[in-house]
C-alpha cells in the first residue's frame, strides 16, 4: 500500500459530527446561533414553565456530559410540556444527530422548517445529515440556505467549505473561510481550513505559515499540530515532521494520530525499524483498527519482509473481511511474488467493495497487462480515467496518466493532462511524469516554462526528483536554453533531492561553458556540487581544446639526466606529453643531458618532440656546474658499488638558469626515475603558500632520513625529497636560496647524506610548501601492495630501478609499458639502443 502524505487517524474531521461539534462549541462566537452552543437558553424562555425549563436544562446538561440517551428523554419530556417550543425541538433533532438516527433527526428537522422555514440550525442540521450520507449537492444547498439567512453564521459556512473541498472546489472553500475570517479574525476553524486549502493549491511554504497562524491562535489543537507535521511530509521535510511529532508525543506518548505520523515520517526517511516502532505503539492504543495493520503491514513490504506483511494484511481482513486497502496489500505481496492470477483476484474483490476507486482500477489494468490481457487491461485503465474525470479528482488522475505514459496510449495521457490545465492544477505527485510526458512528445518548451513554473511555485516533489532533473537537463540541451534552465534552478528551493538539483546546475553551467567556449586564461565555471573538482578540470580542458593558445608558458619542466638515467628521463618525459596532452601548451619542456649522452638524448627527444607537435630544448649540461668544483658524488647510503654522477645537482643549477633567463610562471622539475601520470595541471598549480619551494617530505620513519636530518639540524618532520621540486620563479627569495644551496654543496661536503637534496634542505629551511602525496608518489621494489590509481607522478625510490632486471615485483610493469609506447615513436632500433644504454659496460661495448 502507498504511504499516504496526509495522515488519516480518527481523529480527523470527517463526517464525524460528535468531533466537529465539540470543536466548534468550544471555539464558536456568541453571535451564532444557540445550537452551536448547547448551554445557551433558547428565545423563548418565557413561555416555559419551571418544569419545562427544568427538564430542558437537564436534557442539555446530559448532552454535555455524553448521556445522549438520557438527554434525549428530557429533552423530549420537556416539548411535551411545551409542545410549540421550536427550540427545544431542535435541541431533541441535535441530539438524534449525535445518536447518529439519521432519518429521526431528519424528520425532526424538517418538522421545524415545516413552522418556520427560516430556521437556521434546522438547515444546517440536514446539510449535516445530507453530508453525512454523501448527499453533497443537498449539504451545499441547505448550507447555502442557512448562509443566505444569516450571513455571519461560521458554522454553516464550515460545513460549506468542507463540502467545497470534498469536491475539490478549493477556490470556493477558501471563499468561504475568508468570509468567516472577515467576522471573526481569529476563528481557529477557518485558519485551519485556509491551511487545508492551501496544502492542495499552494506551495509548501505558504501551507506552512498558514498551520502556524493557526496554531498561533489555538496552540493547545493536538490535530493542527499532527496536519503541520504531515504538511512537512508533504512538503519533503520528514526531518523537521518527525522533530516536531516527537516533541507532541512527550507530551501525549498516547496520541494514535501523532504516533501514526511519526511513523509516516519514520518510513519516508527510510528507517522502517523506527516506523514499525510507531505504527505498533498506534496498534497497542486501537488494536482493532485494521488500517494500522495495513501501515504496518506496508513498512514491512518496504523493509522486503513480505511474508510478515502478509501476516498483517490477513489480520486487517479478520479484523474488517471488507477492507479495500488489506485485500490490495494482499494484491501487492502477490504481485511481488509474481503471482499474477492471485493478485488478480484480491484486486477484483477490492473492486467489488469500492466500485469508483481509479487507483484499484489501475491496479487491475497494471496485474491484467502483466498477464497479457492488454485489452482488458486497457479497459480498465480507461475506466479509471472515466471515473476520476467525473470525480473532477486531480489526484485520481495521476496514476491513471501514469499508466497512460508507461504502455505508451499517448493520446490519452495527453487527455488526462488537459483535465489537469482546464482544473489548473497538476498535482505535485504528477508534475515529474509529466515533465517526463513533455520529453517524450518532444515539447521541450512546456519543460522550462510550465514544469518551471510549477516548480517555483510549489517546490520541487518529494519524489522523482531525477526524472525532472534530466527532462530540465535534455530540454535546455534541445532548445539550447541554458540561460533560461539555469534561471529555473536558481529559483528553485532546497529540499529532498537537493543534491541532484545542486548537480543538474553544475551540469547544465558545463554544458553552456562548452558550448561558449573561452579562452584558456579565463576562468571557469564555479561549481558547488560533489563532482565539481572534476568539472572544472573538464571546462579547462575543453577551454584548451576550442579556445585560443597564444600566450606565454606558465611552467617549464626541466629533467637532468647522464647516460645511466637518459632511459628513464625520455621514459617519463613521454608519459608525461602522453598522459596531459591538453595541457601541452602550457609547458615548456627542457632536458639537461652530460654530454656523453648528448647524441642518443637528440636522437630520442627529436622523435617524442615531432610526434607531440610541440619543441623539446634538449641542453648540455656540463657547463652548468662550477668549474673545478668537484662536487661529491660518491658519499651517502647507496651502497659500495653505486655512486652518483654530478647530474644530480643539476636540477640546481638549471634552476638558477631558467630563473637568469627571465623565464615566467613556474618551474617543475621531475627526477628522471617516475612516471607521470594525468594530473600535471594540479601540480604547476598548486598553491606554494607565499614560499619560492614545493616539495613532498621524507617519510620520517626511515632512519636514513632520520639521520640525515639530525646531521643538518632540522626537524625530520621538514626534511623533503628533491625528487619533484615546483619552483615559484617570481619569488624574490629564489635565486638567493638557490645559491645558498650550491655553496653549502661546494663547502659542507661532510654534512651531505644525500647529497643536493640536503643542501636544497638547508638552504629552504622555513620556506618549502609540502606536496600531496600523489604528487610525488614514494615507490620502492619491496612495496608490494601500493595502490597508485591516485599517484600523478609515481616516483621509483632507491635501486633498482624498474628498468632494471633485477626489478623483483609486477610494479616494474607500468614503467615498461609506457617505455614500449614510446618504442612506437622512435622506432625498435632506436629503443632497443635507449634501453642499452642503462648498462655500463654495454654502453662502452
Amino acid at each position: 500500500m502507498a504511504n499516504p502524505t496526509v495522515p488519516s487517524p480518527p481523529l480527523t474531521f470527517r463526517r464525524n459530527f460528535d468531533t466537529f461539534a465539540r470543536f466548534h462549541e468550544k471555539h464558536q462566537s456568541a453571535t451564532d446561533h444557540p445550537v452551536n452552543d448547547p448551554g445557551s437558553l433558547a428565545p423563548a424562555a418565557e413561555s416555559r414553565n419551571t418544569g419545562c425549563a427544568r427538564l430542558l436544562a437537564e436534557g442539555l446538561a446530559a448532552r454535555q456530559r455524553g448521556n445522549l440517551t438520557f438527554a434525549l428523554s428530557r429533552l423530549r419530556a420537556a416539548l411535551a410540556q411545551n409542545p410549540t417550543d421550536i427550540e427545544i425541538a431542535a435541541e431533541i433533532a441535535l441530539t438524534l444527530q449525535r445518536l447518529r438516527q439519521w432519518d429521526e433527526a431528519q424528520v425532526a428537522y424538517k418538522r421545524i422548517l415545516e413552522q418556520t422555514p427560516s430556521h437556521v440550525p434546522a438547515l444546517i442540521g440536514l446539510g449535516q445529515i445530507a453530508r453525512t450520507r454523501s448527499d453533497f449537492k443537498q449539504a451545499e444547498i441547505c448550507f447555502q440556505s442557512a448562509i443566505a439567512l444569516k450571513a455571519n453564521n461560521s458554522l454553516a459556512r464550515m460545513e460549506l467549505a468542507g463540502c467545497f473541498r470534498k469536491a475539490s472546489k478549493f477556490d470556493l472553500a477558501a471563499q468561504q473561510y475568508e468570509a468567516i475570517l472577515t467576522c471573526y479574525p481569529k476563528h481557529p476553524g477557518a485558519l485551519l481550513g485556509l491551511a487545508r486549502v492551501a496544502r492542495q493549491t499552494l506551495p509548501p511554504t505558504i501551507t506552512l505559515a498558514r498551520y502556524e497562524a493557526a496554531l498561533a491562535v489555538d496552540p493547545e489543537n493536538i490535530q493542527a499540530k499532527s496536519e503541520l507535521a504531515s504538511a512537512l511530509l508533504s512538503a519533503g521535510e520528514p526531518e523537521r515532521a518527525l522533530l516536531l511529532v516527537a516533541r507532541l508525543l512527550a507530551h501525549a506518548p498516547d496520541s494514535n494520530p501523532l504516533q501514526m505520523t511519526a511513523g509516516y515520517a519514520a518510513r519516508q526517511l527510510g528507517r522502517t525499524a523506527e516506523a514499525l516502532e510507531h505504527f505498533r505503539s498506534a496498534a497497542a492504543t486501537d488494536p482493532q483498527n485494521p488500517s494500522i495493520a495495513c501501515e504496518i503491514a506496508a513498512t514491512l513490504m518496504r523493509d522486503g519482509r513480505i511474508d510478515e506483511a502478509e501476516i498483517e494484511y490477513r489480520d486487517a481482513l479478520r479484523l474488517a473481511p471488507n477492507h479495500v486497502n488489506a485485500l490490495r496489500g494482499l494484491a501487492n505481496v502477490a504481485r511481488s511474488r509474481e503471482q499474477w492470477l492471485a493478485a488478480l483476484e484480491h484486486l477484483q474483490a477490492a473492486r467489488r467493495l469500492r466500485s469508483n476507486d481509479p487507483q484499484i482500477q489501475v491496479e487491475l489494468a497494471l496485474t491484467l497487462r502483466a498477464l497479457q490481457r492488454r485489452e482488458e487491461a486497457e479497459t480498465n485503465a480507461l475506466e479509471a480515467f472515466s471515473i476520476a474525470r467525473a470525480q473532477n479528482d486531480a489526484k485520481a488522475l495521476v496514476p491513471c496518466f501514469d499508466y497512460f505514459c508507461k504502455s505508451l496510449m499517448m493520446s490519452n495521457a495527453a487527455e488526462c493532462l488537459a483535465v489537469w490545465e482546464s482544473m489548473g492544477n497538476i498535482p505535485q505527485s504528477a508534475i515529474a511524469q509529466v515533465s517526463s510526458y513533455y520529453a517524450f512528445t518532444f515539447q521541450w518548451d512546456k519543460i522550462i516554462r510550465v514544469i518551471g513554473d510549477y516548480l517555483i511555485r510549489y517546490g520541487l516533489p518529494t519524489h522523482s526528483v531525477e526524472n525532472l532533473a534530466e527532462s530540465i537537463s535534455r530540454a535546455a540541451r534541445n532548445l539550447g536554453a541554458y540561460k533560461e534552465a539555469l534561471a529555473l534552478v536558481d529559483q528553485l528551493t532546497p529540499a529532498a533531492g537537493w543534491d541532484r538539483i545542486v548537480e543538474l546546475r553544475d551540469q547544465l553551467l558545463e554544458e553552456a561553458y562548452a558550448r561558449c567556449p573561452r579562452k584558456p586564461s579565463s576562468a571557469v565555471p564555479e561549481y558547488r556540487s560533489g563532482s565539481s573538482g572534476l568539472r572544472t578540470q573538464r571546462s579547462a580542458i575543453l577551454a584548451k581544446a576550442f579556445g585560443a593558445t597564444e600566450g606565454n608558458p606558465i611552467c617549464t619542466v626541466y629533467y637532468c639526466t647522464d647516460d645511466a638515467y637518459l632511459l628513464g628521463a625520455a621514459t617519463s618525459l613521454f608519459s608525461l606529453l602522453r598522459h596531459n596532452l591538453a595541457s601541452l601548451h602550457e609547458l615548456s619542456i627542457r632536458v639537461y643531458c652530460s654530454q656523453g649522452s648528448m647524441v642518443l638524448a637528440s636522437d630520442v627527444f627529436r622523435c617524442i618532440s615531432r610526434a607531440f607537435g610541440l619543441h623539446i630544448d634538449v641542453r648540455s649540461a656540463d657547463a652548468l656546474s662550477r668549474r673545478n668544483a668537484q662536487l661529491m658524488t660518491s658519499w651517502g647510503t647507496f651502497g659500495p658499488s653505486y655512486g652518483l654522477s654530478e647530474a644530480a645537482y643539476y636540477r640546481i643549477y638549471a634552476a638558477l638558469q631558467i630563473l637568469g633567463e627571465q623565464a615566467s610562471g613556474r618551474a617543475l622539475y621531475i627526477d628522471s626515475d617516475t612516471h607521470v601520470g594525468t594530473g600535471i595541471t594540479a601540480i604547476v598549480n598548486h598553491d606554494l603558500g607565499g614560499n619560492p619551494l614545493g616539495a613532498r617530505t621524507e617519510l620520517a620513519s626511515l632512519q636514513g632520513i632520520r639521520e640525515a636530518a639530525r646531521k643538518l639540524d632540522l626537524p625530520v618532520e621538514n626534511y623533503f625529497n628533491s625528487g619533484v621540486l615546483l619552483f615559484d620563479l617570481a619569488h624574490p627569495q629564489l635565486q638567493s636560496a638557490l645559491q645558498h644551496s650550491i655553496e653549502f654543496a661546494v663547502n659542507q661536503q661532510h654534512l651531505l647524506t644525500f647529497l643536493d637534496q640536503c643542501a636544497l634542505n638547508v638552504a629552504f629551511r622555513g620556506q618549502v610548501t609540502g606536496l600531496p602525496a600523489p604528487f610525488n608518489f614514494f615507490m620502492r621494489a619491496t612495496d608490494t601492495d601500493v595502490d597508485l590509481s591516485q599517484a600523478v607522478i609515481t616516483h621509483y625510490l632507491a635501486r633498482p630501478k624498474p628498468w632494471d632486471t633485477m626489478y623483483p615485483n609486477g610494479r616494474c610493469l607500468i614503467w615498461l609499458e609506457e617505455f614500449a609506447a614510446m618504442s612506437q615513436l622512435t622506432g625498435p632500433a632506436l629503443a632497443q639502443r635507449l634501453y642499452l644504454s642503462q648498462f655500463g659496460t654495454l654502453r662502452d661495448a
